[in-house]
């Protein structure tokens, strides 16, 4: 684990910058806070071998000074002292080392798999977002029609919805499996539909087991349709997605 000497003064960002953004207690937004900083080639020396700091890009990232504090990339020293670094940038926050998935971010999550029923039940005009005619149409090399899917006008939209619940990973593979296909400005799909009997919003975190940017959850999870029906336990994988949080890696 990185000391807290070790770490002081880090921050996270370009160090050409000029400009700090910083947030309030509550999030309530960024703060633009324009600075004079000094760039007089600092060096990083770590464990008394020279590193050369660079972004994600591989771009070399300079140390700079403002009022008398060295500021330095967090995630190039960190790494140099091989620690692994996560960024969160829903909830602005930089993990060094290792990252904890809380009970209410998994119980968020599996509450909204639901994103996947709709998107199988045809789409977001079940929810009062749009109404749209549902049609059916025969694509060359598929062995059955495909149904229109309601509420996105891309591929692209379409993503963006459902990485906010799963990994861009099991997003992409999703999208194959249902042989989502944009014709003519909409989008279709593999005839599916289904539903689960089990209320994942009314789950209960039993335990949990963490390695680095991925956590097992084991849930206990009622069923929807009576009370003599016992709970299920089940177990679901999460990974910790860079610059976006923790997200879904499977199907429940």
């Amino acid at each position: 684990m990185v000391s807290a000497d070790k770490i002081k003064g880090f921050i996270v960002g370009a160090a050409a910058a000029v400009t700090i953004m910083s947030a309030g207690a509550a999030f309530a937004g960024p703060v633009s806070q324009s600075i004079t900083a000094v760039y007089n080639d600092i060096r990083i020396v770590v464990n008394g071998r020279p590193i050369t700091p660079v972004d994600t890009d591989g771009k070399k990232v300079e140390p700079f000074v403002y009022d008398g504090t060295a500021y330095l990339p967090v995630r190039a020293v960190a790494q140099a002292l091989n620690q692994q670094v996560f960024w969160d940038g829903s909830n602005h926050s930089v993990y060094i080392g290792t990252v904890a998935i809380t009970d209410e971010q998994a119980l968020q999550l599996v509450s909204d798999y639901r994103r996947y029923y709709r998107i199988v039940n045809g789409g977001l005009s079940r929810e009062g977002r749009e109404t749209c005619t549902h049609q059916s149409v025969q694509v060359e090399g598929a062995a059955s029609p495909l149904d229109s899917l309601c509420g996105f006008n891309s591929v692209q939209e379409l993503k963006q919805y459902l990485q906010e619940t799963f990994t861009p990973e099991y997003t992409d593979q999703l999208i194959a499996d249902l042989k989502i296909r944009e014709l003519g400005g909409k989008l279709y799909m593999m005839p599916v539909g289904g539903g689960t009997m089990l209320s994942w919003d009314k789950a209960v975190v039993l335990s949990k087991k963490e390695d680095g940017g991925r956590a097992e959850v084991e849930f206990k999870v009622p069923y929807g349709d009576g009370k003599d029906v016992p709970d299920s336990t089940r177990k679901v994988t999460f990974q910790f997605v860079e610059g976006q949080g923790w997200r879904l890696t499977e199907r429940l």
